[in-house]
């Protein structure tokens, strides 16, 4: 797909110009109130510990918010902008970065608060192995989705909030290990995230019959490798809890 210009600058100041404007602000205003939640998050004792990534409790809180309302909000914002056309949108980023009536705002918004999602914890806590390389992925394929290949933009941003509203239900079940209801939830969540993810991946390559094989290659595999994992992940769980719960019926007799 062709690389987006700067054209539109010409038509006047825009909004969503790098790296100042309104959609940088919105995404300051999502790192200083990710702060606060986080903290808030943090006066619960039963949170205090780590899950079996390492990571402590109150960040699986804190994360929630951002995975269920703040980047799917963002999303309906930019399909909105695109009076709720798919093919309009990937029209739209195809051809441009910037527009003068800030069609593209929440385009970039997405862009920055995503970003800063990863980036964040990448310099704030110390992430395992596994989940510094999902950081790093989610960022390569960040940057793939809206430099390299912008036509895809509108499928990768669905593809990232189906992601991570399976990983939010991931987060709600580390906060409650015990309960069957969560982790009930946690698998179906997981398991249609993924299969939604694999289609908005699905068909980010097929509607772009032009571009290169490479770039089709990349997204594919990054997004299989994602869902491959973290299928593993929630079949895992599903497995421990079952055998869990059998050995709490033998000790009960």
């Amino acid at each position: 797909s062709p690389v987006p210009t700067d054209s539109s600058l010409s038509d006047g100041w825009e909004l969503v110009v790098v790296p100042l404007g309104a959609a940088w602000l919105v995404g300051v205003a999502w790192l200083v109130s990710s702060a606060l939640v986080r903290k808030l998050c943090r006066k619960n004792p039963s949170w205090t510990s780590t899950d079996e990534f390492g990571l402590p409790l109150y960040l699986c809180a804190s994360h929630m918010w951002t995975q269920i309302m703040v980047l799917p909000a963002i999303f309906l914002l930019s399909l909105a902008c695109a009076n709720y056309s798919i093919s309009g949108w990937v029209d739209t980023a195809s051809s441009t970065w910037f527009t003068a009536n800030g069609q593209r705002f929440w385009d970039w918004c997405f862009f920055y608060v995503f970003g800063g999602y990863m980036v964040e914890d990448l310099i704030v806590f110390r992430l395992g192995p596994m989940l510094l390389l999902h950081h790093i992925g989610c960022l390569a394929g960040l940057m793939f989705a809206f430099v390299v290949c912008p036509a895809g933009w509108p499928y990768f941003s669905a593809g990232a909030v189906a992601f991570e509203f399976g990983s939010a239900l991931l987060n709600l079940y580390c906060l409650y290990p015990h309960s069957r209801y969560v982790l009930w939830a946690y698998a179906s969540s997981m398991t249609c995230s993924n299969a939604a993810a694999g289609l908005c991946c699905a068909a980010m390559v097929l509607s772009q019959p032009s571009a290169a094989i490479g770039a089709k290659a990349f997204s594919a595999t990054l997004t299989g490798t994602f869902i491959l994992l973290r299928q593993k992940t929630c079949n895992d769980y599903v497995r421990k809890h079952r055998r869990a719960a059998r050995a709490r019926r033998k000790e009960g007799g």
